[in-house]
């Protein structure tokens, strides 16, 4: 589980690539790594990815962590080439100050203006770049809860409007 609130921003330091992915290195990373361990889940650019390897100390921190190939497809790090937004998990013992994602993009879309923002990488993609999408965990359960209600209520439905329509003679 994630905020979805940005804790620092890390850099790409290198991406190796093979059939069936890419191991990313992201360096200046050190002080979300204090707590580190191989197996953890950091969010890069809103996306959960598990950490492979790291060291906390040396080129200002870095870690690694593996992309399969359709994580890169899903998400907008295939393009990622400079800073990237991270964001630890959520622990159970500190106080959260945005929203329950989980790390689990589910759309990308496409930047169609922007403003600069030094705080993000949002303001410093170009105007036709992919950005990561993914709607907080409250908002889905209440798209889902409308959506199975407006279905057993859609005869209903559709037979007022049908009504309404004929009288106004349409």
């Amino acid at each position: 589980m994630f905020t979805g609130l940005i804790e620092h921003l890390g850099t790409v330091a290198a991406i190796e690539r093979s059939g069936g992915g890419c191991t990313l290195t992201i360096s200046d990373a050190g002080p979300i790594l204090g707590d580190c361990h191989v197996g953890d889940s950091i969010a890069v650019n809103g996306a959960c990815l598990t950490v492979t390897r790291f060291d906390a100390q040396q080129n200002g921190g870095w870690f690694e962590v593996w992309l399969a190939n359709e994580t890169l497809e899903r998400t907008d790090l295939a393009e990622s080439r400079d800073q990237l937004n991270l964001e630890r998990a959520m622990g159970p013992h500190v106080r959260f100050g945005g929203h329950f994602v989980q790390g689990h993009v589910d759309d990308t879309a496409t930047l169609i203006s922007r403003t600069p923002d030094e705080k993000i990488t949002l303001g410093r993609k170009g105007v036709g770049s992919k950005v990561n999408i993914e709607v907080d965990m409250v908002g889905k359960y209440v798209e889902k809860s409308v959506s199975a209600t407006l279905n057993e209520w859609r005869g209903l439905i559709e037979k007022v409007v049908e009504e309404v329509l004929a009288k106004r003679g349409m």
